[in-house]
């Protein structure tokens, strides 16, 4: 199972969502599994009965209300419930509010991380889930280059040297565009579809050999890279083998699984001197 560090997400969104801790930072090592988001408002009223504790857990300014309606030993009792275990990775108060002293104070003997910040409730359930949609979807890395022909996502695999790169910098002079190169990272989303991307310390980069280290941006503009794409097409270059039969009119169709996802695969055989763009 896939899974991330609490520390991880508070790093990663406490710009963007301007996140700040206010309780509990003992506990940012919990670890979060799944990408989606619980409001506390019915384990506050007392319903157990369907509480995915798992889950980030919103407050919100109802919530807050609602809260200040009941007297201190209510209050306390319901948020010892709501907020006990270590199943749950974190709670975000969403709202320009000051939360409950006894929230603070379960969070941390808890040791339970609460985030403060100013956003709306959907604007931290967009953001969140997208994130850990992203960070939480299986994902692997595979050598070769990926480009983007005409939109289609095509990953050129094959053994070093056989040309993967020399093609994708053929094909980037034709127009189309580089994904990655070298190392691709490749993520399975709940789509059933595989994206993926560079990794970033070699983002925009590519290495031709007689030719060295490519800044792809600076020799062929902006719009000759791609940030991300998803994956149409797998081929796989290998060296010309005369003793080798192969397929030459592409009726027997081939796949290759990624991430137990099939993708179409076919073995183009090279040689020296041809154009493989």
């Amino acid at each position: 199972m896939n899974e991330i560090e609490v520390l991880s997400f508070y790093n990663d969104k406490k710009d963007t969502l301007k996140l700040e801790v206010i309780a509990g930072e003992e506990g940012l090592g919990r670890k979060i599994t799944t990408c989606e988001i619980n409001r506390l408002s019915l384990a506050l009223c007392g319903f157990f009965e369907y509480y995915p504790r798992e889950r980030i857990q919103i407050l919100g300014l109802g919530d807050h209300l609602y809260l200040s309606k009941l007297d201190g030993p209510r209050r306390h009792a319901a948020l010892e419930k709501a907020l006990e275990g270590p199943k749950i990775p974190a709670v975000i108060i969403s709202g320009n509010f000051s939360p409950h002293i006894e929230v603070v104070e379960i969070c941390n003997k808890n040791r339970l991380p609460l985030f403060a910040t100013a956003a709306e409730p959907s604007r931290i359930i967009g953001e969140v889930v997208f994130y850990l949609e992203e960070s939480l979807s299986p994902k692997v890395a595979r050598h070769g280059s990926l480009v983007s022909v005409y939109g289609y996502g095509i990953l050129i695999e094959g053994d070093s040297g056989v040309g993967k790169s020399e093609c994708a910098m053929g094909l980037i002079s034709r127009g189309h565009r580089l994904v990655a190169d070298d190392i691709v990272e490749i993520r399975r989303h709940s789509e059933g579809v595989l994206v993926a991307k560079s990794a970033k310390v070699i983002q925009n980069y590519m290495e031709v050999r007689g030719l060295g280290i490519i800044d792809v941006v600076n020799v062929f503009g902006i719009s000759a890279v791609l940030e991300k794409s998803n994956i149409d097409l797998v081929i796989r270059f290998e060296e010309w083998d005369s003793a080798k039969t192969y397929e030459r009119l592409g009726l027997d169709a081939q796949t290759i699984e990624i991430l137990n996802i099939a993708l179409p695969y076919l073995i183009l055989p090279v040689k020296p001197g041809r154009d493989l763009p």
